[in-house]
């Protein structure tokens, strides 16, 4: 039969060792944790909304430019015939000046308006449609780091 050392020096065996493990002992109090977080200086806090500010301006300029280029579509080379059927291509914009239909809702547009580069109507789609989208999340996300800025500048300066 194993033999365990006790504190004291004696030897005990099992039976004697799962028996003092068994006893119950008064359960201890435990100090509530909390969490704190790092105390940010007010210049810490500036600094961190003039960079969330930036950041915004540019969320901002990437949603503005994306709605601009899908507005006015892709630049490519398109046929730009005359009534004398002669064959002119230029490179330009073939949809910004097409009032009466929006080349976005209408696809069949897509495949006969560039000529080169090929699909470039589907990639000009798909790439801005993709950064406006980036963008917009970006715009949000901004938003709400300059709001909790705010809020934990006021609050760092209430506390004191």
């Amino acid at each position: 039969m194993p033999c365990w050392e006790l504190g004291s020096g004696e030897e005990a065996s099992w039976a004697e060792f799962r028996a003092v493990q068994m006893t119950p002992q008064a359960p201890q109090r435990r100090r509530p944790v909390r969490l704190s977080l790092p105390s940010r200086t007010p210049s810490q806090v500036l600094a961190g909304l003039l960079s969330s500010g930036l950041a915004l301006l540019g969320a901002l300029i990437s949603f503005v430019t994306s709605g601009v280029a899908l507005k006015d579509g892709p630049f490519c080379m398109f046929d730009v015939s005359s009534f004398n059927q002669t064959q002119a291509w230029k490179y330009g914009y073939p949809f910004k000046d097409l009032h009466s239909r929006n080349y976005l809702y209408d696809r069949s547009l897509w495949n006969s308006a560039c000529l080169e580069p090929s699909k470039a109507v589907v990639w000009h789609v798909a790439f801005f449609s993709a950064l406006l989208c980036v963008s917009l999340l970006q715009l949000l996300l901004m938003a709400i780091h300059i709001i909790n800025s705010f809020l934990g500048l006021f609050c760092s300066v209430c506390e004191k």
